[in-house]
């Protein structure tokens, strides 16, 4: 009685076929959940970094007076006012959102992965209105965009309004 050891050609490339199905399955699952952490990270980095600037602007206008530029009605990229008697210019230039305090020197506020732009149709980000017996406030809007570790390219828009008291 003679036994046979091993498998056959066709049982050999059946399972050779399977194997490579099921680890084609894994590496395609891996690279969509490589790329969607990289968009997730990405996002959360756009979003963290609206709130940052929004939650500056909101800071910087608290208690502040003498916004001029822009003056009311109208709107610009610089936006200057007096906060607790020293000068405070928030600045849009270059894809950057700047802050300068006094005579100090200019820094960047956002993250040099993140660009900042007009959100359109607008011309400028910010935009002062009311004098008067109308409430005077002043409002800041623009979009962040980001570029994803696979090249993709992601944005958001942020706005705030913060009237101002006398």
């Amino acid at each position: 009685m003679k036994r046979q050891c091993g498998f056959t050609l066709i049982e050999t490339l059946v399972y050779l076929g399977l194997f490579a199905l099921v680890m084609t399955g894994i590496v395609a699952a891996a690279y969509s959940m490589l790329e969607l952490s990289g968009r997730t990270q990405a996002r959360g980095t756009l979003t963290a970094e609206g709130n940052f600037l929004l939650g500056k602007i909101n800071w910087g206008l608290s208690g502040a007076s003498g916004v001029n530029p822009p003056a009311s009605g109208s709107s610009g990229n610089t936006l200057t006012f007096t906060k607790a008697g020293s000068s405070l210019s928030f600045a849009f230039s270059g894809g950057n959102l700047t802050l300068q305090r006094g005579a100090n020197p200019v820094a960047t506020l956002n993250n040099s992965n993140v660009t900042v732009a007009v959100t359109p149709p607008a011309t400028s980000i910010f935009s002062h209105t009311g004098s008067g017996v109308n409430p005077e406030s002043v409002t800041a809007s623009f979009t962040l965009s980001i570029t994803t570790p696979n090249g993709a390219s992601l944005s958001q828009d942020f706005s705030t309004t913060k009237y101002l008291r006398k």
